[in-house]
């Protein structure tokens, strides 16, 4: 007999979970969640003993299975195995994760042969070695950090993402919650649309636009023997009056930054304002300068990127090439400067 979704949900309560007023259905981002009645709240809730560590996870002939030494029950051990091979790993979260890789392999490819793209270039290739493995690639796509460590949460993975949705509630479980007058969603983390589609493989409109990793030196006199060291680690900790901000270290002449906002579609003023708070406090005088430089610098490595692939057909070229765009927009948000 098929496992169905009226199965599946009644043996994840059984076990804890709550899954209220929802269904599954195809939507406009493809497979979704969505409201039964769209004038109630849903509710949706995956308990400590369904999130099931990484690390407890194999695969064994092309399913995905919890290992036998692991300390899960065996009432979630064939729970999560059964939903796995009916909704999520087996219903189209292998193929979908084969095609991303071996579409960013061609990107590596086509990407190599251009001028401009080395920061893009390492990016991609830190992503493709990384997950060469499809099961590794579906895992790092469809889990979430607790407490430091990834876990795999089944039912909640299939709720897709908006950047303007409210995130997961993660005290005692994973929790989403409220009424939705359409499909169901969450904010799986703040990211920009490059790092979503790396990530995630879809194109997604973010609000905000990083700098890729960069060791910047400084391009003025004033500020000779300077520089600032980027990366890409959304780590928000650091304080400039009321704002939560990257975190951010000075030594001697260098500034390093967790990551840079370069674009904020709906606080141009920011990027800017804390970009130049953050150099003059280190010392910097040339800090307008230094950040269109590395605004022009991330541009031009998209852009590029956006025209390597320009001629490409296919559904991953066309996913691609709108991420691009998403990213281009963003970057494309800021000006002036406010008090911090």
């Amino acid at each position: 007999m098929a496992y169905g979704w009226d199965d599946m949900i009644e043996e994840f309560r059984t076990l804890g979970g709550a899954a209220d007023n929802i269904v599954q259905r195809v939507g406009t981002r493809g497979r979704g969640i969505f409201p039964i009645d769209n004038a109630k709240p849903i509710r949706l809730h995956v308990p400590e003993n369904l999130l099931i560590p990484v690390e407890d996870i194999e695969f064994v002939d092309d399913r995905l299975r919890i290992r036998g030494a692991s300390a899960v029950g065996a009432a979630e051990r064939d729970f999560v195995e059964r939903y796995e091979d009916a909704f999520s790993w087996g219903a189209g979260g292998r193929t979908d994760c084969a095609a991303f890789l071996e579409g960013m392999k061609h990107l590596e490819l086509e990407a190599s042969t251009h001028s401009v793209v080395s920061p893009l270039v390492a990016c991609v290739r830190a992503h493709t070695r990384s997950r060469d493995s499809v099961g590794q690639r579906f895992l790092e796509s469809r889990t979430i950090l607790r407490n430091d460590a990834a876990v795999l949460m089944p039912l909640m993975e299939l709720v897709n993402h908006d950047p303007f949705a409210p995130p997961y509630d993660v005290r005692g479980g994973v929790a989403i919650g409220g009424v939705f007058q359409d499909e169901v969603l969450v904010r799986y983390t703040i990211q920009d649309a490059f790092g979503m589609f790396m990530n995630f493989g879809f194109a997604s409109a973010e609000p905000m636009a990083f700098g890729l990793t960069m060791d910047h030196p400084a391009s003025s006199k004033p500020d000779a023997d300077r520089r600032i060291v980027i990366k890409r680690d959304m780590v928000f900790k650091g304080k400039l009056g009321s704002f939560d901000v990257p975190e951010f270290k000075i030594e001697g002449g260098i500034l390093t930054l967790s990551c840079l906002m370069l674009g904020a579609t709906r606080a141009p003023r920011l990027p800017r304002s804390i970009f130049f708070t953050l150099l003059k406090d280190a010392g910097w005088q040339s800090w307008a300068e230094e950040f269109d430089r590395i605004a022009h610098a991330n541009r031009i490595v998209f852009l590029d990127m956006l025209g390597s692939i320009e001629a490409r057909e296919g559904e991953f070229a066309v996913t691609v090439r709108r991420a691009l765009r998403h990213q281009l927009s963003a970057l494309s948000f800021y000006f002036g400067i406010r008090q911090l």
